[in-house]
C-alpha cells in the first residue's frame, strides 16, 4: 500500500467517525469497534452492548485522564496490557450506571477538561489510557482510536468495545466479513494510523519505551537455544537475536540476557543447539519463553551427544561455544556450527511483539 493509499484510508476513517458513524479498528487478534465519545448516545451503547458484546471502555489521551484526576489500574511489572484505569460512572442524571443510558451519560462526562465532581469511581464505564506519546509511542487500538479522533477534530476521547463471537471468543479480523452487523465496516490497523501520524508529527528523542517500539517493527525469524547445566540438566530459551556471525568458518552470534535462567548454562557450556523454529511450533516457542522449571517435559527433543536437540525445528545447528563478550545487561556468545540439519517448513515470524506472522509469496 502506498503512502497516498495511507493516507486517503486513514482520512476517510476519520471523516466517517466525524459523521458519528463507529469505526473498526483491529491487530492481528481482535476487532474492535470504536466511536467518537461526543457522538455517543443510548442507542449506541446498546448497540455495541447487543451486537459487539465485549467490555465498553473509553479510549482517551493521556493529559485528559491526568485532568480527570482518574487512577491508573496497576499491572505488573512489564505488562503490555493497555493502560486501564479504574472504571467510573456519571454522577449527575443516572441511577444504578449500568443501563444504556447511563453509560452514555457517563461517555458524555469523560469529555469533561477538569474535575467538577461528576464522576465518581469505582462505576461500569473503564477509561483507557493511551500511551502518553500516542500512536507514535505505541501502536495499540486505544491509540489509534484516539489519533484518529484528533484527526477528525474531534475530542481525543472514543468509546470502543471488542467484537465476541456468538461463543464468547474475540473475533479475529480474517472472520470480520460473516459478521451480520459490522461487516461492512472498512476497517484500519494501529500500524496505517502511525504511519499516517509520521508524516504529519516529530518524531520525539529517543526514550526507552520509543526504542523499544521501534523495534518490535523488525520481523524476525524465532530460535529455540538449547545447552546443559552443570547438573546435566536440559535448559533452553527463545531467542530473535541470533544471527550469521562469519561464513569460514560458519559461526553464530547469540545475545543472552543476564536475567535469562538459561544465561549462566548457555556461557559455561561447551556445546548449543539452535532450532530456527517452523510456523508450527508456535507451541513450542511459549513454551522456551516461560518460565517453567522443567521447559523440556512440554517438549519433543531428544540428547545429540551433550546437546538437547528439538524436534521438527526448520532447521538445526549443532555448536560449540568459541568465545563470549559481556555488553551491558547482556551476554555475546559467538558459537562455531558443527553440523547442520535442514527441515522443510516456513519459519514462525515475531513482529510487533507477536508470535505467528505468516509469510505470503505475492503472485508473479
Amino acid at each position: 500500500m502506498t503512502t497516498h493509499e495511507t493516507t486517503d484510508l486513514v482520512e476517510v476513517t476519520a471523516a466517517a467517525m466525524a459523521a458519528g458513524r463507529p469505526i473498526l479498528i483491529h491487530d492481528d487478534q481482535l476487532c474492535v469497534i470504536a466511536v467518537a465519545a461526543e457522538l455517543v448516545d443510548a442507542e449506541t451503547i446498546t448497540d455495541l452492548a447487543v451486537n459487539a458484546r465485549g467490555v465498553i471502555s473509553v479510549a482517551m489521551a493521556a493529559e485528559r485522564l491526568d485532568a480527570l484526576q482518574i487512577p491508573r489500574m496497576e499491572h505488573s511489572a512489564g505488562s503490555r496490557l493497555p493502560g486501564y484505569t479504574v472504571s467510573v460512572d456519571a454522577v449527575v442524571g443516572t441511577t444504578t450506571g449500568i443501563s444504556a443510558a447511563d453509560r452514555a451519560k457517563t461517555v458524555q462526562a469523560l469529555l469533561a477538561k477538569e474535575p467538577d465532581g461528576r464522576i465518581a469511581v469505582p462505576g461500569h464505564v473503564m477509561p483507557i489510557r493511551a500511551a502518553d506519546g500516542g500512536i507514535i509511542e505505541r501502536a495499540g487500538i486505544a491509540e489509534a482510536a484516539v489519533a484518529l479522533a484528533e484527526i477528525a477534530g474531534l475530542e481525543p476521547v472514543v468509546c470502543v468495545c471488542e467484537v465476541l463471537e456468538e461463543d464468547g471468543s474475540a473475533l479475529r479480523p480474517e472472520n470480520l466479513a460473516a459478521h451480520p452487523r459490522f461487516s461492512t465496516l472498512p476497517p484500519i490497523s494501529p500500524l496505517l494510523v502511525r504511519a499516517h501520524r509520521r508524516g504529519l508529527t516529530e518524531l520525539a528523542p529517543v526514550k526507552t519505551e520509543t526504542f523499544h517500539e521501534a523495534m518490535s517493527l523488525l520481523a524476525a525469524g524465532v530460535a529455540g537455544v538449547t545447552t546443559r547445566d552443570p547438573e546435566g540438566r536440559p535448559r533452553g530459551m527463545l531467542a530473535t537475536a541470533v544471527t550469521s556471525y562469519t561464513d569460514a568458518p560458519p559461526s553464530l552470534l547469540i545475545s543472552a540476557a543476564h536475567s535469562s535462567r538459561t544465561h549462566d548454562p548457555l556461557v559455561d557450556a561447551a556445546g548449543i543447539g539452535v532450532h530456527l523454529l517452523s510456523q508450527d511450533q508456535h507451541d513450542v516457542a511459549t513454551v522456551l519463553a516461560g518460565k517453567s522449571d522443567d521447559k523440556f517435559a512440554e517438549l519433543d527433543w531428544g540428547w545429540d551427544a551433550d546437546v538437547p536437540r528439538i524436534r521438527g525445528s526448520l532447521a538445526y545447528m549443532r555448536c560449540e561455544r568459541a568465545r563470549c563478550f559481556v555488553h551491558y545487561d547482556h551476554t555475546i556468545v559467538i558459537a562455531d556450527v558443527e553440523t547442520t540439519e535442514l527441515g522443510d517448513a516456513l519459519p514462525l515470524i515475531y513482529f510487533e511483539r507477536t508470535l505467528g506472522w505468516q509469510l505470503v509469496q505475492s503472485g508473479a
